[in-house]
């Protein structure tokens, strides 16, 4: 009789550790990917709501009391000028505009 009941032992632990490698790469690999998909997810509803801000500033023209959620807006306006340079920004995602003064603003 041979005794070869060591290296079929061997063998299964060999197989379990290659296996658990694979199993624990395969599983952080899916990790990074949800954090990515996540991120990337949430840096495109910021550009959205940038975007539909700009496009309300620009359709209705910037006011004061304007709120939009998500959104902060920072202004600057001069007197000789009949518009603000507008900041638009939701996260990491910001855009300057000129946009004109709503009707109520106008000098």
């Amino acid at each position: 009789m041979k005794k070869t009941a060591g290296y079929a032992l061997l063998e299964v632990v060999v197989s379990i550790a290659i296996s658990a490698i694979i199993i624990t790469g395969t599983a952080v690999a899916f990790e990074h990917a949800a954090r990515f998909n996540a991120k990337a997810r949430e840096k495109l509803q910021d550009e959205i709501a940038v975007q539909n801000a700009a496009e309300i500033v620009l359709a209705e023209g910037y006011r004061e009391d304007l709120n939009i959620d998500g959104v902060t807006f920072a202004a600057t306006s001069s007197e000789e000028t009949n518009y603000y340079i507008v900041t638009i920004t939701s996260g990491d995602v910001s855009l300057t505009i000129n946009a004109g003064k709503a009707a109520g603003d106008a000098p």
